[in-house]
């Protein structure tokens, strides 16, 4: 959630301050704002967990209803290169790798592919 839980740790940290500031509060108040969580990444909550001990209470600041997010759509990461030549303005000798690039971006744009997603098509 760090593009989209802005409001959430707003939220939770201004929560987590009121009621550490409460006079007769008696339970152990914990904040975690982790990041890699989308990712499976074992850097997030899960390498703090075993630290913990048992928690009574927990509240998560993710807008999801509570329910688990087990597939991504329209999400493609590419590491692509295009190369091409230098040359002068004033002569017809350089080849720009911008033009390689519409290329192959109008390619990937028609491109289909073999396997669907039987929950997101």
């Amino acid at each position: 959630g760090s593009n989209d839980a802005g409001g959430s740790v707003v939220s939770l940290i201004a929560t987590f301050i009121y009621i550490n500031s409460l006079p007769k509060y008696k339970y152990k108040l914990i904040l975690i704002i982790s990041a890699e969580e989308e990712i499976r990444a074992t850097r997030g909550v899960e390498s703090i967990l075993c630290d913990l001990g048992q928690i009574n209470l927990g509240i998560i600041g993710e807008p999801t209803n509570m329910q688990m997010a087990i597939a991504e759509k329209g999400l493609i990461v590419l590491d692509c290169l295009s190369i091409g030549k230098t040359g002068h303005a004033a002569r017809y000798e350089g080849i720009n790798a911008l033009y390689i690039a519409i290329n192959d971006i109008i390619w990937l744009k028609n491109y289909v592919f073999e396997k669907k997603s039987y929950l997101l098509g």
